[in-house]
């Protein structure tokens, strides 16, 4: 079976360690629909993830 191979593998294998994480909180003054829907809209805090982008 192949498997795949690139630059630092095992460096981005192992980032996921170091990578800053949040909790959700519900704020139900903000939250709209069935709150057992499945699917939910979540926005904001992007940038603090991505700051390549930005």
């Amino acid at each position: 079976m192949p498997t795949l191979q690139w630059l630092n593998r095992e460096g981005a294998l192992g980032g996921a360690d170091e990578a800053p994480y949040r909790l959700l909180v519900e704020d139900v003054e903000l939250s709209a629909g069935a709150a057992d829907a499945g699917n939910m809209l979540i926005q904001g805090g992007w940038a603090v993830f991505c700051p390549d982008i930005v």
